[in-house]
């Protein structure tokens, strides 16, 4: 598991995460974005969660 913390300098944004989605030990939340179109950042955060399962411990 990574200690890394993204949301450090971003407290409010960590509440209204944690509020909303109401994540538990293990979980994961991936927000996508782009300038160019919402078809493209919708894709870049399933790109990003295939991602993150092929490279999780338990799917090697």
């Amino acid at each position: 598991a990574s200690t890394h913390d993204s949301f450090k300098k971003e407290p409010i944004v960590r509440r209204i995460l944690v509020e909303k989605f109401g994540p538990e030990e293990g979980d994961v939340i991936i927000i996508g974005s782009a300038d160019s179109s919402e078809k493209t950042a919708e894709l870049a955060a399933k790109n990003a969660a295939l991602l993150t399962i092929f490279g999780h411990e338990k799917h090697q």
